[in-house]
C-alpha cells in the first residue's frame, strides 16, 4: 500500500513531529508499505493519507479526499 505521512514537520528544528514521523515511517516499512513523509498535499497518488496533528493537516485532508475521493 502506498501511504503519505503528512507532519507539520519543521525543516529547521528537531521536534516531536520529527520524531513521531520518523517512527510512524519506520512502523509501517517493516509492515512492507511505501512511504512518503510530506509536509504539503501536492496532488500525488497513495492509498491512504495519515495527518499526524488534525488542525495542522486539515489543508492537506481535504486536498486528498478531493484528489482521492474513494
Amino acid at each position: 500500500m502506498k501511504i503519505l505521512l503528512h507532519s507539520p514537520v519543521s525543516t529547521v528544528r528537531r521536534n516531536g513531529n520529527r520524531q513521531t514521523s520518523s517512527e510512524w515511517i519506520e512502523i509501517l516499512r517493516q509492515a512492507g508499505h511505501k512511504v512518503s513523509a510530506i509536509s504539503a498535499y501536492e496532488g500525488e497518488r497513495a492509498d491512504l493519507l495519515i495527518a499526524l496533528h488534525a488542525n495542522k493537516s486539515r489543508k492537506a485532508v481535504l486536498h486528498f479526499r478531493e484528489h482521492n475521493p474513494a
